[in-house]
């Protein structure tokens, strides 16, 4: 990764400390989220708010997160 051209810091000891490593900063999977996090999350977005947001995605798109989401359609 550092040939190309990624600043390793810090290499993870197993796949398990990368994970937690990853979980602990950043991430939208809310299985792997504390309340704490979900709280102070940068952006947030009400349910109207990305209501109109997902309404103005392709329709492909919309889809593709319904399916990846594992929700019905609305």
């Amino acid at each position: 990764m550092e040939r190309a051209g990624y600043v390793m810091e810090e290499i993870p000891e197993s796949s398990k400390a990368f994970m937690k490593l990853l979980t602990d900063h950043a991430t939208n999977d809310r299985r792997f989220m504390t309340t704490e996090q979900a709280k102070s999350a940068d952006g947030q977005l009400t349910a109207a708010q990305y209501g109109a947001f997902f309404t103005e995605l392709p329709e492909q798109v919309r889809m593709q997160l319904i399916k990846d989401s594992g929700r019905c359609a609305r």
